[in-house]
């Protein structure tokens, strides 16, 4: 289903793109609305797809790579968290952890491009139900982008957060730096009411080899189902209105 709306948008809108689709510098004047087929894209549900379904959707594209090239990169970084000599010496683990910030900044950068065409107002056409579809296609589809996005976020913070403690050189042993609480035994072993471990969303790893790196990669995979899910569900309702739109 996400191959035949790709290739019926390659075909007939994609060509487009280059127009409506933001550029890394300033963009140009919005230009005028060409034609599809031989009538020109004034219905609304076509001006939709052509202006916001079909962008929303490459840029979802754009971040499924992001986080397909992320996952190699967590792989690496879970072998250096469990290796031996490389765990005592944070500036490897940070290292790998900066490795990834690229793929994160750029999942980051086309979620919020997807939040902002969702605000357009031509998506707020509640008097088409095509456009009403659409709109509904498109927020269940920027919402597993933006769970994905930020899960990852979430995770490359804890670990910072972890490598922070064990790294004595960001350690303050300074009269000014605050007092830590000092837990016994009866403290450590005390549950936090509602704790989860792993914390709800992060993957379960336990310092063993190869069985993190399987961990990591479910982990990953996981979440790139969850997201392709939600394109396919949005590909059924995208696909028969680009149709239409090609055959006006």
């Amino acid at each position: 289903m996400i191959g035949s709306f790709l290739s019926l948008a390659a075909a007939a809108v994609v060509p487009l793109l280059a127009q409506v689709v933001p550029p890394a510098h300033p963009p140009s004047p919005a230009p005028t609305l060409p034609p599809i087929g031989r009538v020109r894209a004034t219905v609304p549900a076509c001006v939709v797809t052509r202006d916001l379904v079909i962008p929303s959707f490459a840029a979802a594209r754009r971040t499924d790579a992001a986080f397909a090239a992320a996952q190699q990169k967590l792989r690496k970084y879970v072998q250096i968290k469990d290796d031996d000599q490389l765990r005592h010496t944070p500036i490897y683990r940070e290292g790998a952890l900066a490795h990834l910030d690229t793929d994160l900044t750029t999942m980051m950068k086309e979620v919020y491009s997807m939040r902002t065409m969702l605000s357009d107002p031509r998506l707020q056409n509640t008097a088409d139900k095509d456009v009403v579809a659409m709109h509904d296609q498109l927020v269940q589809l920027y919402g597993a982008e933006a769970t994905r996005a930020n899960v990852l976020y979430e995770y490359v913070t804890r670990e910072r957060v972890d490598i922070n403690k064990t790294d004595p050189n960001l350690t303050d042993n300074s009269a000014l730096s605050p007092a830590k609480p000092q837990l016994g035994p009866a403290a450590v072993q005390t549950p936090i009411p509602g704790a989860t471990f792993p914390p709800a969303g992060m993957p379960n790893l336990l310092g063993i080899g190869m069985n993190d790196v399987r961990a990591i990669d479910d982990w990953g995979n996981g979440y790139a189902r969850m997201v392709r899910t939600s394109e396919n569900q949005a590909a059924k309702t995208f696909l028969p209105i680009a149709q239409s739109c090609v055959a006006r």
